[in-house]
């Protein structure tokens, strides 16, 4: 559609070149569709905004591995809404290594460390 304007503007301002009536009527419309699509593509580039803005893991040795592992399968949501000791934690990673997941003594005790630091149990309230 903005397209087709401009085309239009374009079309009709070579016919009639010299023109000051037409150039007094159709600039001001050009500069306002001018200004009009600058917005739209300004709004469209910071609706891309950085992934990590979105993510609501707390950061901390361990965040990438669970961003690694953990999201292979599961949201960030899912997640952090399952709060535990590290007691609970090391059963939950257990469950998940019957169900595929792969993770070394060090990457395990990192994740551990990090899921019972930053999602432990919730304050009672």
């Amino acid at each position: 559609m903005a397209g087709d304007i401009f085309r239009e503007l374009w079309v009709r301002l070579s016919r009639h070149p010299g023109s000051c009536g037409k150039w007094s009527q159709t600039l001001p419309i050009a500069e306002t569709l001018k200004s009009i699509l600058v917005a739209i593509a300004v709004l469209v580039l910071f609706s891309f905004g950085p992934v990590q803005a979105d993510d609501p893991l707390p950061k901390g040795e361990g965040r990438n591995l669970v961003t690694e592992k953990c999201q292979k399968c599961h949201s960030f949501d899912l997640i952090q809404r399952v709060r535990g000791s590290r007691e609970k934690w090391s059963g939950i990673l257990d469950e998940m290594a019957n169900n595929g997941l792969v993770l070394n003594a060090k990457d395990t005790e990192i994740l551990l460390e990090y899921l019972a630091t930053h999602l432990g149990p919730s304050p009672r309230k």
